[in-house]
């Protein structure tokens, strides 16, 4: 085993057993979006369309506004068969909205009200990704907030670095949560300059600590967009079962929050597009 995976598993059972305690943060609520409007925010948000040749989570998304829309105060993701392949030959088709070139968060507090229908190969999902890439996926990081799988009773949280490519298993990049409740459920991240935690309901269910500074370890340093979307497929929920489509994910609200350690400010909301 390397020296600095030694170290990073040493560290984390320091913070397990509480040897290693970094300053707390104090919340305090910035923006809400309720979702209470006739349409979709484009002032913060966009639908999210396919790159040419996407990942598999954006093998089926598509900007019809009927997949991402705001319906009696609630935001609806949908995922359909595509029944008209005139125009587009994908068999199936998904709505996402993200943040990207409108808000940018470093070191905040993300949280938001999400229900889940259960359906076969849907992959709804609730994640961060840097706004500024520079050596590219996995190494500027990634944090997803949840990921949920099929008709699982718990989510996954999940980091994704250059060390969690080079050492899988030496970190704890993906935890599974004990359980969710049936209907609405509170998801949060709290990202400090120190560790990130994961919330659920109000309770933690995972810590990533900052261990090194090294870009490997800890390359959460520059802001990150907001990411809410409907999956389907793909080698992990697996395939789709057609015939109970539609599925659709729910947002009640979002929130995000700024923080200080002390008097001093941690939290920066950029608004890159501007």
């Amino acid at each position: 085993m390397k020296i600095t995976t030694c170290l990073f598993c040493a560290a984390l059972g320091l913070l397990a057993a509480g040897a290693v305690a970094a300053p707390d943060v104090q919340w305090k609520l910035k923006y809400t979006e309720d979702f209470n409007g006739r349409a979709l925010n484009t002032r913060l948000w966009q639908r999210i369309s396919p790159s040419p040749h996407p990942p598999p989570w954006q093998r089926y998304l598509s900007t019809r506004e009927d997949l991402a829309r705001v319906e009696k105060g609630v935001l609806q993701l949908r995922g359909i068969v595509n029944e008209d392949k005139s125009g587009d030959p994908r068999d199936y088709l998904c709505g996402g909205i993200w943040t990207k070139d409108r808000l940018a968060v470093k070191y905040g507090k993300i949280e938001a009200k999400v229900r889940f229908e259960d359906q076969q190969g849907a992959w709804p999902a609730f994640w961060l990704l840097p706004q500024k890439s520079v050596r590219g996926w996995p190494l500027d990081g990634e944090i997803d907030i949840f990921e949920r799988l099929n008709a699982e009773k718990q989510v996954w949280q999940t980091i994704h670095t250059g060390f969690s490519q080079k050492n899988p298993g030496a970190e704890p990049a993906r935890f599974r949560t004990a359980s969710i409740k049936p209907g609405w459920n509170v998801y949060a991240l709290e990202w400090s300059p120190d560790k990130i935690v994961w919330k659920v309901n109000g309770a933690t269910t995972h810590t990533y600590p900052r261990v090194a500074n090294t870009a490997d370890q800890w390359p959460f340093t520059e802001p990150m967009f907001i990411i809410l979307d409907m999956q389907l497929g793909g080698d992990w929920a697996g395939a789709v079962d057609a015939a109970t489509l539609p599925v659709t994910m729910e947002v009640d609200w979002l929130k995000i929050y700024v923080g200080k350690i002390g008097t001093r400010q941690v939290t920066e909301l950029t608004r890159p597009g501007k």
